[in-house]
Formats: structure tokens, sequence, C-alpha cells
């Protein structure tokens, strides 16, 4: 009996302590780009990023200059934290889960999550050249971050 309890604290501590560990503060993000209006401003976790195949995972934060309000709940978000897929080869993107938070930068209150379901394809969008979106594609699929890849397989 002592050894199931004291197994289940260790299981307890270890996903809590894996939780904050993948939580990103916010001086590891960095800076990707901006939206033509200003609206909102994007920056990647690159230590978040991961690869099979041609394919990236990495974490997004869309930081909202002002609140956006959720006409279906009333309630406002000022950042966003994604999950995002990159298709290195065929230049697109998709959003797997999101985040929505009450403050700047990921901080603040949880708001709202949203998931993939968990047989559903992901949507790929072209990344547009100019765009926003061709801007986050170049980041997590850029060189400068090879080597901080981790294969996502090994996990």
């Amino acid at each position: 009996m002592l050894k199931l309890l004291v197994t289940r604290r260790v299981a307890a501590a270890t996903l809590f302590l894996s939780a904050i560990a993948y939580a990103a503060p916010h001086d590891s993000w960095n800076y990707i780009t901006r939206s033509p209006d200003g609206r909102v401003s994007f920056y990647g976790d690159h230590k978040s990023i991961t690869l099979r195949e041609a394919i990236r995972r990495a974490r997004v934060l869309y930081n909202y200059k002002e609140p956006q309000l959720d006409p279906d709940t009333l309630v406002t978000t000022r950042s966003t934290i994604a999950v995002t897929l990159a298709d290195c080869r065929k230049r697109k993107l998709a959003g797997i889960e999101g985040t929505d938070y009450a403050g700047p930068m990921g901080s603040g209150k949880i708001l709202s999550r949203s998931r993939q379901l968990p047989n559903a394809a992901p949507e790929y969008v072209e990344a547009k050249s100019g765009s926003a979106d061709e801007a986050v594609l170049n980041y997590i699929c850029g060189t400068p971050h090879a080597g901080k890849l981790r294969d996502a397989a090994a996990r």
C-alpha cells in the first residue's frame, strides 16, 4: 500500500514538474514578426521545435495589442499560445492546439483551450509570400534552429 502511495506521489510530482518545464517563460519567446495592421505580434519558442520527417511542431505565441473579444462568450483574450505544425517542403502551416490567456505573452488566467480531434487530419494552409504566416514558417523551418531540434519520435 505504501509503495502504491509513493508511486502515485512520484507520478503526480513528475507530471507537475513536466507541466512547469513545458510552460515557456516570457524570456524564452523569440520575436518573429508583426501582422500588417500591427494588431498581433508573433513569437516562437525555439526550444519547443521538434521534427518528424518533413513536419516540424512548435509553439507560437500570438500577442494581441488590444484585447480580442470572443463574440460567443464575451470573454476578452490578450494572447494565445498555439501548437503549430509546419510542413517545410510544401510551405504550409496547421494549428492543432490553442490556449487563450487573459494576460499578454501567455500570462494570466487560462480562458479557453482547444485541441484537434485525435484522428482528424491537420488542416494545412499555404503560407503566402510576404505574410505573417510565411515569417512564422521561416522561423520554424529555418536552419538556425536545426541544431536545437529534438526528434519527436524519440520521446
